[in-house]
């Protein structure tokens, strides 16, 4: 027998490997990419929402017994579920639901302190949004 002129089929074999390789990297790469797109469409979609749902939030508090209690109304268009109380670098977390044009008073219980921040809180989509850039301060003295 004589092999001399016999090229055999490997070429043919390796160029179906490298094209069925590259489809297969491609179409990873295609779910990949869609997957991503999505979250992130998502999470832009949300972050929207809650600025634009900060934008119609608005507070106003004032003190009484050098702010051991805070009389809280909400002068924006949606309900506010809780605050957060800012005091020297310390949060403090309490549940109030206050209606839009309504007001409640918070008992503190703080003392020996110029003045704190008060954060209005909302609900979103069962998450709760803190409005940071609706923050009020208020002067104890």
């Amino acid at each position: 027998m004589q092999y001399k002129n016999k090229r055999g089929i490997s070429p043919a074999i390796s160029w179906v490997l490298l094209i069925g390789l590259s489809v297969v990297i491609a179409s990873m790469v295609t779910v990949w990419m869609r997957t991503t797109a999505e979250e992130v469409a998502e999470d832009l979609a949300f972050d929207v929402e809650q600025d634009a749902r900060c934008a119609d939030v608005s507070i106003s508090a004032q003190t009484q017994n050098n702010c051991n209690t805070v009389t809280i109304e909400n002068r924006g268009l949606f309900s506010i579920n809780k605050v957060k109380i800012r005091y020297d670098g310390t949060f403090e977390e309490y549940d109030l639901e206050i209606k839009p044009t309504q007001s409640a008073p918070l008992s503190l219980n703080i003392q020996g302190y110029n003045e704190i921040n008060v954060i209005p809180v909302t609900q979103i989509d069962n998450q709760m949004i803190g409005c940071l850039d609706r923050e009020v301060t208020v002067s104890c003295t």
